[in-house]
Formats: C-alpha cells, sequence, structure tokens
C-alpha cells in the first residue's frame, strides 16, 4: 500500500522573485501516531486491531510483504472479495494464490485507514488471529517493536537521519538493505564467522536458516541428519522438516550469541539466507526505520 499526495503548483510572479536562496536544512521530527499493547503467544507477535470497526487480533509479521486477512475473518465480517486484484502468497514451502478482499476500514492503535485490498490466506493450523499486519503497512512509517515493554508504536518522521531515535542508553545502529521493489528489511549477520543475510521477520516464531546457506557453512546433509528435527508449516501450508543445529555464534549488530541453535531446512527465503524470528525480539528493544533504511536494536528490561 502506497500513499501518494497531490502536487500542489502555484504560479510564480517573477517581479516578486528574488536571488536565488539556498534550501534551509530540514529539521528532523519524530511524531508518535499510534501505539498498541503486543503479547507473545506462542512465539508469535499479537496485536489488537479493528476491521470494518469490529476487534480482531492480527499478527506483526515484518516478514510478509503484504497485509492479509483469514478466510475465517472474510466470511465473520462478511468481506466482499475484491475479483479485481490477486495476491501471491510465498511461505515457507512454496506459494499459492488467492483473490483479495475488500476492507474499508482498518484500524491500528487509533490509526486508521479506509477502502483498503488485502490479500486473503490462512495462518498456522493452530493460530486463530484475524489476519497478519505485513510490510506494505508497516513501512509506512517508523516501527518500534518492544516485546519486554510488551508495546508497539509507529512514528511519522521527516527529515530524519543518522542516529536521531529518542532512547536513552546504548543502542546498536544498522544499515540494513532492501531489496528493490520490496519492503523487507534484510540484515547483515554473520554465522560461525561467515557473512550471511537476514530477512528480520517478526511472523517467524523461531530462527531458520536455509539448507542452502547451511551449506555453506559447512553443514552438508549427514550432519543435519544428526541433528534433532521437526515439522513447520508455513502460511502456505507446506510442512517443511527442520533440523535443530547448533552453529558455533551468531553475531547482529553489537550481540554476540554463541553456540547458538538455530532451525535449519529446505525453506524458501527469497533475496536472503535466513529469517531472524520473534524469538530474537523476545529480549530486545528494535526500532524499524523503512524510510532511512536503518534498524536500532537495544537490549530491554521486561516490565514488571
Amino acid at each position: 500500500m502506497t500513499l501518494r499526495y497531490p502536487l500542489l503548483c502555484l504560479p510564480l510572479l517573477a517581479a516578486c522573485a528574488g536571488p536565488p536562496q539556498a534550501d534551509a536544512p530540514q529539521a528532523c521530527t519524530v511524531q508518535r501516531v499510534a501505539e498498541v499493547p503486543v503479547t507473545l503467544r506462542d512465539g508469535f507477535l499479537t496485536v489488537p486491531a479493528t476491521i470494518e470497526d469490529k476487534p480482531v487480533t492480527m499478527l506483526i509479521d515484518t516478514g510478509a510483504e503484504r497485509t492479509m486477512v483469514t478466510p475465517g475473518t472474510v466470511s465473520a465480517l462478511r468481506l466482499d472479495r475484491d475479483r479485481h486484484r490477486r495476491t501471491q502468497i510465498i511461505g515457507t514451502g512454496g506459494s499459492t494464490i488467492s483473490a483479495n478482499a475488500k476492507v474499508q476500514s482498518f484500524g491500528f492503535g487509533g490509526y486508521e485507514v479506509s477502502d483498503q485490498s488485502y490479500a486473503v490466506g490462512p495462518l498456522g493450523p493452530d493460530q486463530s488471529e484475524g489476519g497478519l499486519v505485513g510490510a506494505d503497512w508497516l513501512s509506512l512509517f517508523d516501527v518500534e517493536i518492544d516485546v519486554p515493554q510488551h508495546r508497539i508504536a509507529l512514528y511519522q518522521e521527516q527529515g530524519c537521519d543518522g542516529r536521531y531515535i529518542p532512547w536513552h542508553g546504548p543502542y546498536t545502529e544498522i544499515q540494513h538493505v532492501r531489496p528493490q521493489g520490496r519492503a523487507l528489511i534484510v540484515l547483515p549477520v554473520q554465522v560461525a564467522g561467515q557473512p550471511i543475510t537476514a530477512i528480520l521477520d517478526s511472523g517467524a516464531n523461531t530462527t531458520q536458516m536455509t539448507e542452502t546457506a547451511a551449506s555453506r557453512l559447512g553443514v552438508d546433509e549427514a550432519a543435519l541428519a544428526r541433528d534433532p528435527s521437526g515439522l513447520t508449516v508455513g502460511v502456505d501450508q507446506t510442512n517443511v522438516t527442520m533440523h535443530q543445529h547448533r552453529f558455533s555464534d551468531m553475531v547482529v549488530g553489537a550481540d554476540e550469541f554463541p553456540h547458538v541453535l538455530l532451525s535449519v531446512g529446505a525453506v524458501q527465503v527469497p533475496g536472503a539466507d535466513m529469517l531472524l524470528g520473534a524469538d530474537f525480539l523476545r529480549t530486545r528493544r528494535v526500532w524499524l526505520s523503512y524510510a532511512t533504511q536503518q534498524v536500532f536494536i537495544q537490549r530491554s528490561t521486561p516490565a514488571g
């Protein structure tokens, strides 16, 4: 979803024009526009929202390119299908295509948008949320995710760059790379001393690495076969076997995780090697600045 504002052009009177002036530097402003409580349920971040003025619970999913509602929500709220728009939903094991749903009103922490067209697809078999808030919606703002303090806030920034966020105490700044035409946040990380890339994915309850990336790090099929394993289910409803492999270390910004246990499997992570999941966010305060392509990370103290 992209908001565009009309450009207002006014005629200039040459007789009133003075000598050209250099543009004055724009002051950095940061304004909070919404805040909601966040709950960590079964490893997923859930928040209250409204659809058609009806209360729903939504997942916060920075790893999903599109905001999505479930078929159950479409049925319960009697949403009309948008026959002119379809969305390809890519999960960890495959993809599916579905017609969108028309949403006349979507509210989040007092901030409301109207006349939306959202993807329709199922969540996991044990998840009862009404859908997920994806990067198409989140990327319109600076997003502060503070799981230990049980809150998520949206900000509008203008004219900012560098370390401009209103935090006290030390924190890490990471420049992120966003693939062309996508709003996903891709961070440089290190695993076992080697540089790889990770999508910051709050919709994944665990950090997951592709088998291809693990192979580059020297972890072959024989090594994975010796690891404990289990099944995971993506939004495409495909079962994928994940192996729990222990690496010597993982480094994200200034944080180092020695002897880290990561899930490795035949998952699809377009444009990156792994998903940095909600297990990483659980003990951290994270500020996502889509406009300036920066991520700020601070260790947070749990709320009393």
